[in-house]
């Protein structure tokens, strides 16, 4: 019993006395960081016949590169195209910038330069352009399709049961020929009636939005396919001056009480800035809570700051239903 005892009490002292040394031997190490702190953060996207949206905040993290914070109320946001003239977008208070599509005037081959002023804080600066027009040169609808859809309920017993049911889809031909250079694009397919315009969900199986799309594979239903509910971007690789075909499934929407019913089809010719900034912001929103996922800087082409200044173009071609 005592040399148990004895043994558990060296043991102890053998513990505490470690400690100690260990404890002894801490040094403190004081890391000396670039803290990006109150620096412009500027999101400008532009294109002809739209509207030119701009959001002016600072930074904040000094660990993490921060697109959002508090906005900049008196900022001073200068365009200037090819060089000779500029225009200045109006303040709507809270860091939000912009101006009405008559007014900039913009064209498909603009060069734009960027520069954004704010009392105590250093100006940046930034330079893109306005990508060639790709116009969509046919979009119809080419047959409908009927999909088998089950789904779970309760019935007035209680019991969950299961429906099957069919579900009618467009299959819908979007066809444009891609310019010989090196292009991204962005699609998004709209129900549009004279109430309404939402965006429509669409399933496919064109392996080309999977291409830079890393969620479109963890995403692919039985039969290969994937269902898209927002824009998708994709590039063009290996179809340089080539037509491009896509065929989507679009949910039959019920029309019969609609009046003017129709799909808008969008192709948007994204230039190198936008679809770099979007495709790392995508990235790094994905990989956003994974221990194990490569750390993301997002894109940004601002001096002086961050965030992005992007342009695009866009086509529309309506399908009436």
């Amino acid at each position: 019993m005592n040399l148990n005892f004895n043994l558990m009490r060296n043991f102890l002292l053998y513990i505490i006395s470690a400690t100690f040394v260990l404890s002894g031997c801490e040094k403190v190490i004081y890391l000396e960081v670039d803290a990006q702190v109150d620096k412009l953060v500027v999101n400008t996207i532009m294109a002809p016949g739209e509207y030119a949206s701009s959001r002016v905040t600072l930074s904040a993290d000094p660990l993490a590169l921060s697109f959002d914070g508090l906005g900049v109320t008196d900022a001073t946001v200068t365009i200037t195209r090819n060089g000779n003239t500029s225009f200045v977008l109006d303040n709507y208070g809270d860091g939000a910038y912009g101006l009405e599509p008559e007014a900039s005037m913009i064209e498909p081959g603009d060069a734009l330069t960027m520069t954004v002023t704010a009392p105590g804080r250093d100006p940046v600066e930034a330079s893109t352009n306005i990508p060639n027009l790709v116009p969509i040169t046919s979009a119809k609808i080419l047959d409908t399709t009927y999909r088998e859809y089950s789904y779970s309920a309760v019935d007035p017993d209680g019991n969950i049961i299961i429906i099957d049911t069919i579900i009618p889809y467009y299959q819908i031909e979007i066809i444009f020929t891609d310019p010989e250079e090196t292009n991204h694009y962005g699609l998004t397919i709209l129900y549009q009636d004279a109430l309404f315009t939402v965006t429509a969900c669409f399933t496919t199986d064109n392996p080309i939005f999977g291409l830079d799309n890393s969620w479109v594979s963890s995403s692919i239903e039985e039969g290969g396919e994937v269902t898209i509910c927002d824009e998708i971007r994709f590039p063009d690789y290996a179809n340089n001056g080539e037509e491009i075909r896509i065929v989507l499934d679009v949910f039959a929407i019920e029309t019969m009480f609609a009046t003017e019913p129709k799909f808008v089809c969008q192709l948007s010719n994204l230039n190198e800035d936008y679809y770099t900034y979007f495709s790392s912001s995508s990235l790094q929103q994905a990989n956003n809570g994974d221990p194990f996922s490569e750390p993301v800087v997002v894109y940004s082409n601002i001096e002086g700051g961050f965030g992005i200044f992007a342009g695009f173009t866009k086509s529309i071609a309506e399908i009436e239903l």
